[in-house]
């Protein structure tokens, strides 16, 4: 059996390692998108003059994000790594009180600046490699439980902490292209119409001028009558979860179903709710319980558990339930949010600096789908941001000088080595054609 090495001499010399060599490549796409211009260009924040722009403390929070390291402090970590700064063209990293005292004294147009940039990009994006004339948007809510005294953060439905605070942004998704379409982070508790309806504004006003079909799908905290009324006046197709309130319960018990397989069975009537204008087209779907399933958390009554959805699509009530069923990979986005960028672990107790964070994130999301789009191999397409940084981002590297020239080095046994050619060739073929 092999012996381990003895009498292994142990020297801090190297300076020219890192873990962090795939970042290069992504640095590259940030480059092609002129995005340090476009930052300087968009945000004024009117701070006092200090070491660092507010377009390299953008980018000084977006690398931990997006390398996994979820706490401010961990990003200090980045720090001693001179070949990471040196890769990305940040000769200087902030440490995290600097990172911390920027969201907390950024000036209160800053945020409303960045959302407007985070908008362009998105819909530039969207239209990258092919222009896009359908947008279809999923939109939901999610709880963020907060630990401590959280500005604004509410006392609210909470399914893993019971009366805990939190926060419960609202994020709508453009389900194709898996663009953060448009977000607001706001206190707990469901969303009113005057929260909703600005945000359905906003998402259409920042579609390209291809699009000429709008589609929408969105759980029950988007059902009323102002969101209802604001997607038919835009004349958008919508499939929107209903509040099964007694009156529509009481309905849906009565209706005669039609049988769609072995378990699941559908209808479908005209029903008024309270408040409404008119009366608006009702899917109603059960599914018959067995004694092996888990507890419902759905209405149900006798050996059925209901689903009722509003829309005013033109189609079969089977195909109105699997149109809104595709919204599924929206659940798996906010997943990833969560977990891969830390949307979870919001950075202060003050409520506009956490919601400027929270347009940072918008911002690190949609340039990793940018790169995942149009830089990775279509192998990676469905790949999450945990995989794509652990198997790609985080990959050892030795920045070398030979003759003077910088050379980035890879171990010749990479298993993405012919990835990484194939990024260097779609690199190459981008910078032909702006992208922003």
């Amino acid at each position: 059996m092999p012996r381990p090495p003895r009498n292994l001499e142990i020297a801090f010399t190297d300076g020219a390692q890192t873990r962090f060599g795939g970042i290069y490549f992504l640095q590259q796409f940030i480059g092609l998108l002129q995005l340090p211009d476009h930052l300087a260009w968009a945000l004024k924040d009117g701070r006092p003059r200090t070491r660092y722009s507010i377009a390299q403390m953008i980018l000084a929070l977006i690398y931990p994000m997006i390398l996994g390291l979820d706490r401010l402090e961990a990003a200090s970590f980045l720090r001693s790594n001179g070949v990471f700064r040196y890769l990305t063209g940040l000769p200087h990293f902030p440490n995290p009180t600097t990172l911390r005292r920027c969201l907390h004294h950024a000036s209160p147009g800053l945020r409303e600046q960045l959302v407007r940039l985070n908008d362009r990009l998105a819909s530039q994006l969207l239209q990258n490699p092919h222009p896009r004339s359908r947008l279809v948007l999923d939109l939901d809510t999610t709880v963020l439980p907060v630990y401590g005294d959280h500005e604004a953060a509410r006392r609210a439905y909470n399914p893993k902490r019971r009366g805990a605070r939190s926060y419960e942004p609202l994020l709508a998704v453009e389900s194709r292209s898996g663009l953060f379409w448009a977000g607001e982070l706001r206190p707990g508790g469901s969303p009113g119409a005057n929260e909703v309806v600005p945000l359905l504004d906003r998402a259409w006003s920042i579609a390209p001028p291809t699009i000429r079909e709008l589609r929408v799908r969105a759980d029950h905290g988007f059902y009323s009558e102002p969101s209802l009324h604001w997607l038919e006046t835009h004349h958008a197709e919508y499939a929107v979860v209903a509040r099964l309130t007694r009156p529509l319960r009481e309905r849906l018990t009565s209706v005669r179903y039609h049988r769609i397989d072995d378990r699941w069975s559908a209808a479908e009537m005209r029903y008024e709710a309270a408040g409404w204008s008119q009366k608006r087209r009702i899917i109603a779907v059960r599914k018959q319980l067995e004694t092996t399933d888990p507890e419902p958390t759905l209405f149900t009554l006798g050996r059925y558990a209901y689903h009722a959805y509003v829309t005013n699509l033109d189609v079969s009530p089977e195909r109105v339930w699997r149109f809104y069923n595709d919204r599924a990979p929206i659940e798996l986005t906010i997943k990833e949010l969560k977990h891969d960028y830390a949307l979870g672990q919001l950075p202060t107790r003050r409520f506009a600096a956490n919601a400027l964070y929270f347009e940072i994130l918008r911002l690190a999301y949609n340039i990793v789908v940018g790169f995942q789009t149009l830089c990775l191999p279509t192998t990676w397409a469905n790949a999450t941001l945990s995989t794509i940084r652990n198997d790609f981002f985080l990959l050892p590297a030795v920045l070398v000088r030979p003759q003077g020239r910088p050379a980035l080095r890879f171990p010749s046994h990479l298993p993405v080595k012919a990835d990484i050619q194939t990024v260097i060739a779609r690199l190459q073929e981008l910078r032909a054609r702006p992208l922003w």
